[in-house]
């Protein structure tokens, strides 16, 4: 007895069951899956030729087919973003802006026409007018770059140099570090031959604290090193500047303790310093002399006081009098 029979004698009314596991099936199945498989695998070898084809990769003409081949395709994200823009102005690099174009050509393996196309995407202003009118005629990336050159990298006036170096100063949120890079770029934008020394004076000058630029003008007199030594020293003093801004940002005290401490001390003061009430004097001393037995009017020495002070005595004898006047109705009245 074979299978199929034991399992008809145990289930005789089991024909989708006998049918889902027969022999025939089974074959089917199989058969199905390997055609499936053939497929999928033919499809690979497909594309595979067809990249082979696209990147200049020849086939290997005695197998046929390179099954054993590897390709090996590297993507990059667009990195053109992240280059500097060029307009065109006297506070822009010509030298700068190219440089950075051509470093991020070599990191992206650009080829001609690619670089062409980021460098024209980050034109603004009038260098990218330039382009509109002069530069769109050009399709190569260096005769290209020799026209943007020949328009825009051009000697600047003295006057206009040094006015340009002096109008950058360190910003409120920018480190010294920083600012001496920025302005250092103006400086160099120059072709005028200028020493170490005058370079280090003259970024010392657009430094905002006063206290900074003593110390940093006695680094350089001590040392009389190159600009790049100076402005070594100038990051090590950022990084001490921020240490201890943040040591005495720690200890800070609360603002409720500070409010409890400005309070306690206004108290204080308040009572140290408490108003002096002026002194009444009696109806039979002399406000001159201070002396009693007689009043200002029959006083025989010299008076001495100012016109103010004659007026407010001159005011209180007249509101002495009416409170007599006053007194003296009152009593006429009782």
């Amino acid at each position: 007895m074979t299978l199929n029979d034991e399992y008809e004698s145990e289930n005789p009314h089991g024909d989708t069951q006998r049918r889902r596991f027969s022999p025939e099936t089974r074959t089917t199945t199989r058969i199905e899956s390997s055609t499936e498989l053939t497929i999928l695998v033919t499809t690979m070898q497909m594309m595979a030729q067809l990249l082979e084809r696209q990147m200049g990769v020849p086939g290997n003409s005695v197998n046929g087919a390179n099954e054993n081949a590897t390709i090996q395709i590297t993507t990059m994200p667009d990195l053109t973003a992240t280059l500097l823009t060029f307009s065109g102005t006297d506070n822009d690099s010509l030298n700068e802006w190219v440089t950075s174009v051509e470093n991020m050509r070599e990191r992206c393996s650009w080829n001609d026409m690619a670089t062409l196309n980021a460098g024209i995407s980050r034109l603004r202003g009038r260098a990218a007018a330039w382009h509109r009118m002069d530069g769109v005629n050009l399709k190569d990336w260096h005769t290209w770059v020799a026209a943007l050159r020949k328009e825009f990298d051009k000697q600047p006036l003295f006057c206009e140099w040094v006015k340009s170096v002096n109008a950058r100063r360190q910003k409120d949120d920018e480190n010294i570090t920083d600012y001496m890079y920025s302005r250092l770029q103006r400086i160099k934008r120059g072709k005028y031959a200028l020493s170490d020394d005058d370079i280090v004076d003259w970024l010392i000058q657009g430094v905002r604290s006063e206290t900074a630029k003593p110390m940093l003008a006695a680094f350089h007199d001590l040392r009389k090193g190159r600009v790049s030594d100076f402005i070594s020293y100038a990051r090590q003093f950022d990084r001490r500047t921020t240490s201890t801004r943040g040591e005495i940002t720690s200890v800070k005290p609360s603002p409720r303790d500070s409010s409890a401490r400005i309070e306690t001390a206004n108290s204080t003061a308040k009572g140290d310093h408490q108003p002096s009430k002026p002194t009444r004097i009696s109806a039979d001393t002399c406000a001159r002399c201070l002396q009693r037995g007689h009043r200002t009017k029959d006083c025989t020495k010299p008076d001495t006081r100012t016109e103010e002070e004659k007026a407010a005595a001159a005011k209180r004898r007249e509101e002495r009098a009416a409170r007599e006047q006053r007194t003296h109705r009152i009593d006429a009245t009782d």
